[in-house]
């Protein structure tokens, strides 16, 4: 299955909103405001420091 995906605003800026759009026969999107992303960083760096779950580089 192929699915076109355009995103505007980088994820990773927390200082700007994220609009991810797909399209593969059906069109959607995903809007991210920069204060929700913000927010997900936050519990992700949380739980990271908190499990034993690490990321390889």
């Amino acid at each position: 299955m192929k699915l076109e995906i355009d995103q505007s605003g980088k994820v990773e800026y927390t200082s700007h909103d994220t609009v991810l759009a797909f399209s593969n026969g059906k069109q959607g999107s995903i809007f991210l405001p920069a204060k929700d992303k913000k927010i997900l960083l936050n519990d992700i760096c949380n739980y990271l420091q908190t499990s034993r779950v690490k990321i390889k580089d």
